[in-house]
């Protein structure tokens, strides 16, 4: 394996491997500032993509208040045409057309209690009854009688390494 190129213009000869604390805490250093860079970097395009779409909504607003405006100013003209029409519910246009649809009927549930004491006595579709398996208490039965109940096994849970960071601790560079 040739020379990999790792950070800051540091070279790892081929062979090098972190084998004492000073390797450690150097390697540690390195995940620090890289992680400060990419929080950096992160920060930065954070406020370009605030600043973009606060923009966007500056320039959008006048063509905005303008789609809306025409709009409204065309909904009395295409009432009247559709009324005349065929059924339809627009009308075609050179650039375009108007229309409506009509959404359907939804349902407003101000007092769930009541609507379900109702619903059991006249609707019983409407309820549901759902039965869920919790997980925790009968991973604790698990552990302490080792017995498993059918239907169920337990996995060992894999090893995920982690490098927890103190960037406080090691100076920017």
């Amino acid at each position: 394996m040739d020379e990999i190129q790792l950070f800051d213009d540091e070279i790892r000869p081929p062979g090098f491997a972190i084998d004492s604390l000073d390797k450690a805490n150097w390697a540690i250093a390195k995940i620090v500032r890289a992680e400060r860079a990419i929080a950096q970097r992160q920060a930065v395009a954070e406020a370009y993509l605030d600043k973009v779409r606060k923009w966007l909504d500056d320039a959008n607003k006048a063509d905005i208040s303008t789609v809306d405006a025409m709009t409204e100013m065309l909904k009395p003209w295409a009432t009247v045409e559709i009324a005349k029409g065929t059924g339809a519910k627009h009308v075609k246009l050179l650039g375009g057309e108007i229309g409506y649809r009509q959404s359907p009927a939804s349902l407003e549930v101000n007092d769930e209690a009541a609507a379900i004491a109702w619903a059991e006595e006249n609707c019983t579709e409407a309820v549901k009854i759902e039965k869920r398996l919790i997980k925790t208490p009968l991973k604790k039965l698990i552990m302490e009688n080792g017995e498993c109940p059918p239907g169920v096994e337990v996995k060992p849970g894999d090893i995920k390494w982690y490098v927890k960071t103190d960037p406080g601790a090691i100076e920017a560079k």
